[in-house]
């Protein structure tokens, strides 16, 4: 079909351009944040994020050991 190509060009801009938006996005939050929150309060607030991205995964590790011994 000679519109494929077309299809396919549309739809990496879109993803290309959603990724940039979402990488602005977050950029603009942080500065915002940092801002708030200031210097020891950010850092306080990192080590919260952080101790929950370890915690998700060490469960997410269990649940998955669990789900494929069921």
């Amino acid at each position: 079909p000679p519109g494929i190509g077309r299809t396919i060009l549309r739809n990496t801009l879109f993803v290309s351009t959603g990724g940039g938006v979402i990488r602005l996005l977050t950029f603009l939050f942080t500065i915002f944040v940092v801002r708030k929150l200031g210097d020891i309060a950010y850092g306080q607030y990192l080590t919260a994020l952080a101790l929950t991205g370890m915690f998700g995964i060490l469960f997410e590790l269990g649940t998955t050991q669990y789900l494929e011994r069921s």
